[in-house]
């Protein structure tokens, strides 16, 4: 029996999952500094769904076509909680700005698309050596889809153990939620301390113990060692000075790590950075099965001008705004190549996309500087090329996971990347309320008592504002 690929049900689940998954990568990412690859639950999901609603029919591709939807938003809120909150933090927005947020998940989820879909034969197709682990997994799980339906419990359970977790801690003070000791040797501050979170345990859940190891290494690093190294304060409450510390010096000693990380991933990829290029000038038949050539250049021109229209509301200077747009599409066509080699190497979760838009961000900031671009104009300006290219770069990971999974189940490139296209629309209209929600209800790195802390976007916030004053920029932490 012949199973259709997109069908009616499959395009509704896959909104539904979209809807859902791309609001909790969101709150995750903005409370814990990193976001998951959703391509795996929104699989199992998707066969669960499927199998509930029919145990007879084939599911394969459906499934297929729901997890590619589903995993597209998700990825992009990485992209879009990254950047976008830093705007607010700056004081460049007072509020999360409706359309604005909008149009820059949907115009950089757009470029994603467009610049994975001729890097898909030479990355993918191409690269037997490239494991693109979340996409085999997914692969592994749909086609298990005959064999029965486990999904549903298993998501049930999770479900139940986390609500279970969330409510010792937060309702009934069984658990609590955080703690947090520090004292003071001499001139050295040593500080101790723990969250106890239902998300971050699903968190290390799925991305297993190497990935949850090098977390917690780094936190060592920084709380254990650079802390009582560095801080050199006497006075006043221990805590507050422990936390004033790391966020002016031990902070940027990250900073330095994730650029080296970005050089470094730029310099690993470079072979197949000029191999996906080659493919641009590829014949047409290479493309047969990708969304077809025209559309990608209508796609690609539809996005160039969103995005110079946006610049342009942001910045108020055709000219600045030009330069951004431009420095923009060659980042994202660069950094697409590169996201879509490394999470073939390690996985969606690990790629390093914090290093890869620093150095988007140092880029762009040395090209607008060079242009004599100042002030707010310039801070906007860095953070807008930022966030689009951060959100290409996620999105694009994602999907060569997503199209990795088809290749394997023989399903149809184009109407993976089409329903891409719609998961992306759907989780960027969604993006602002929820962002305006939780910084209503938490409030997003405002140094207030329990507020979501957002550490890229206060970093990404931090920097732009150094590069206007170079001599607040902390250099030597960084080197």
């Amino acid at each position: 029996m012949n199973e259709k690929e997109i069908t009616t049900r499959a395009i509704v689940i896959g909104i539904i999952l979209t809807i859902i998954l791309s609001a909790a990568n969101v709150y995750l990412g903005l409370y814990a500094g990193m976001t998951v690859s959703a391509s795996i639950p929104a699989a199992v999901a998707a066969v669960g769904f499927l199998r509930f609603l029919s145990r007879k029919d084939p599911v394969k591709l459906q499934s297929n076509i729901i997890q590619s939807m589903a995993s597209a938003g998700e990825a992009l809120a990485a992209g879009i909680i990254f950047t976008i909150p830093a705007l607010v933090i700056v004081k460049a927005w007072g509020r999360f700005e409706y359309w604005p947020t909008t149009l820059i998940g949907m115009a950089g989820g757009t470029l994603g698309v467009i610049f994975m879909v001729p890097l898909r034969k030479a990355l993918i197709q191409e690269r037997p050596d490239l494991p693109y682990p979340e996409g085999v997994a997914c692969a592994n799980i749909i086609q298990s889809s005959d064999n029965g339906n486990k999904a549903l419990p298993q998501l049930f359970t999770g479900f139940l153990a986390g609500l279970a977790l969330k409510a010792a801690s937060q309702l009934g003070g069984f658990i609590k939620p955080s703690l947090v000791y520090a004292h003071r040797f001499g001139q050295s501050i040593f500080f101790f301390g723990s969250d106890i979170s239902a998300a971050l345990l699903g968190v290390g859940y799925v991305v297993r113990i190497k990935v949850a190891f090098q977390v917690f290494l780094g936190g060592a690093i920084g709380w254990l060692f650079y802390l009582p190294l560095l801080n050199s304060a006497s006075d006043g409450d221990v805590i507050e000075s422990a936390y004033k510390t790391w966020s002016t010096q031990v902070k940027y000693v990250g900073v330095g790590a994730m650029l080296m990380g970005g050089l470094y991933t730029l310099w690993q990829a470079k072979g197949a950075l000029f191999s996906g290029f080659g493919q641009l000038k590829g014949s047409q038949a290479d493309d047969e099965r990708n969304i077809p050539r025209s559309a990608l250049f209508v796609l690609l021109g539809a996005s160039f001008l969103l995005t110079l229209g946006i610049y342009q509301y942001l910045i108020g200077i055709f000219v600045y705004a030009l330069v951004a747009a431009v420095v923009m599409i060659a980042c994202c066509l660069v950094f697409v190549a590169i996201a879509t080699y490394i999470v073939g190497l390690v996985g969606s979760s690990n790629s390093p996309v914090s290093g890869m838009t620093i150095c988007a961000l140092f880029i762009s900031a040395g090209i607008l500087l060079a242009l004599g671009v100042q002030g707010k104009s310039f801070i906007v300006s860095v953070l807008g090329v930022a966030a689009i290219v951060c959100c290409a770069t996620c999105t694009a990971g994602d999907i060569a996971q997503d199209l990795k999974t088809g290749m394997l189940l023989r399903a149809t490139p184009a109407r993976q990347q089409w329903v891409e296209l719609i998961g992306i629309i759907v989780a960027s209209l969604l993006f602002a309320p929820v962002l305006q929600f939780l910084q209503d209800g938490y409030g997003i790195a405002d140094g207030k008592p329990g507020s979501l802390q957002a550490p890229q976007a206060a970093l990404f916030a931090n920097l732009a504002r150094a590069f206007i004053n170079p001599e607040t920029l902390p250099v030597s932490f960084m080197i």
